[in-house]
């Protein structure tokens, strides 16, 4: 446990491309992780149509009964749940309506986070594509859009990942 005094953040990110975890895999997960001090799980399955290819729609009811149903047990191990969106298929920077869908989806109707019990991501296209370079660079506006300035509120934080094991290794 000798993580949790180097790094707030502990925890797992699902977001790969494949066949996303089982409700039951995921709870095991919880159960594993907590008991080796993981605060934090970032769901972000790329295969997940309503994640990333069909990010705009909400989840159909039987979905998001089960989506709430592993917010409650990352809470019940007390691990922050983070939904991760990944609009890079369809966000438009220029465009009004994408980026009314994606606030309108992080605030209200079928991703109705509440204060402490849950947390949102926004990823970007992959690291040195042309279309993750703009994204990551137009990203930096979303706090406006969001807030209506910079981010200053202590509930909101950047939150990264390491993009390789190399990023863990100490400096030689």
């Amino acid at each position: 446990m000798s993580g949790q005094t180097r790094f707030q953040r502990r925890g797992i990110v699902e977001g790969f491309f494949g066949p996303p975890w089982s409700m039951a895999h995921r709870a095991a997960i919880f159960e594993f992780g907590a008991r080796r001090g993981m605060n934090t799980y970032l769901y972000a399955p790329k295969d997940d149509p309503y994640h990333r290819e069909r990010w705009k729609e909400p989840y159909p009811e039987r979905e998001w009964e089960e989506l709430l149903k592993l917010i409650h047990a990352a809470q019940k191990r007390r691990i922050d749940f983070v939904y991760g969106f990944h609009p890079g298929k369809g966000l438009c920077f220029s465009e009004d309506e994408p980026i009314r869908i994606l606030l309108a989806k992080a605030g209200s109707g079928r991703v109705r986070w509440q204060p402490g019990q849950s947390r949102s991501h926004l990823a970007s296209e992959n690291p040195g594509s042309a279309a993750g370079n703009l994204a990551r660079s137009r990203m930096v506006d979303l706090p406006f859009l969001l807030y209506g300035g910079p981010v200053t509120r202590p509930d909101v934080r950047r939150l990264r990942a390491p993009l390789s094991r190399d990023a863990l290794r100490k400096p030689a």
